[in-house]
């Protein structure tokens, strides 16, 4: 699974540097928009504050940004280490779920905080219809699995964690879908995976078959 994930990042990473990454937010997650938001990088700082306020990470917390450089499922950290341990667009790659959040459980502080900010499939009800698309965004972006948020909760549960808040934030997301998907018609073409994958997203987020939660958990 992770050579899969290493490819794509590999074969994008010069798109993401181009258009979406920034020095001074280091952020390239989709970021959430408002009527005051002017550019990505603002958003990009919106999704972080947001992430701030809802974990209530203060001066002298121990922080982990669990996105790279570790295989999550198998850090090297102590237990009982971190204050908050947050995840953007990243534990969307954890596969089986709940073995990698009983890891980030171990290392979470008795009361700390976990924040999950990423897409889900919304329900499965009617699934079925759209089961081509979702097996083609999977492929896209390299996922061995797309679940519902609700079966995160429960990974969430079974690994552990309790008192667990799901909140939809798609609407704060759907201005730089769109965006994206306009200048993939343009620069992304190259990269096919990209492009299809950002299509995808916005069918999903418009034809409500995805979601994208910010899911906070307590151990």
């Amino acid at each position: 699974m992770w050579d899969s994930v290493a490819d794509y990042y590999k074969s994008s990473q010069w798109l993401y540097r181009l258009f979406i990454y920034n020095k001074n937010t280091l952020g390239m997650h989709f970021g959430f928009w408002d009527v005051y938001t002017i550019n990505r990088q603002q958003a990009i700082l919106n999704e972080n504050d947001e992430i701030i306020r809802l974990a209530g990470i203060k001066k002298g917390m121990v922080v982990l940004d669990a996105g790279c450089t570790q295989d999550f499922g198998k850090t090297n950290f102590a237990n009982d280490y971190f204050d908050v341990i947050f995840g953007i667009e990243s534990l969307c790659y954890a596969s089986p779920k709940t073995n990698i959040l009983k890891e980030l459980h171990r290392i979470l502080k008795p009361g700390g905080i976990l924040i999950i900010a990423d897409g889900y499939l919304k329900g499965k009800s009617n699934m079925n219809l759209f089961q081509k698309d979702i097996e083609d965004f999977k492929s896209a972006f390299a996922l061995k699995e797309f679940v519902t948020g609700g079966e995160m909760v429960a990974s969430l549960k079974k690994a552990g964690f309790s008192a667990i808040q799901s909140n939809s934030y798609l609407n704060r997301v759907k201005t730089v879908l769109y965006w994206l998907v306009k200048l993939g018609g343009s620069f992304f073409r190259p990269i096919y995976a990209n492009s299809l994958a950002l299509e995808l997203a916005c069918k999903g987020a418009s034809q409500g078959f995805m979601d994208y939660l910010v899911i906070k958990a307590v151990k």
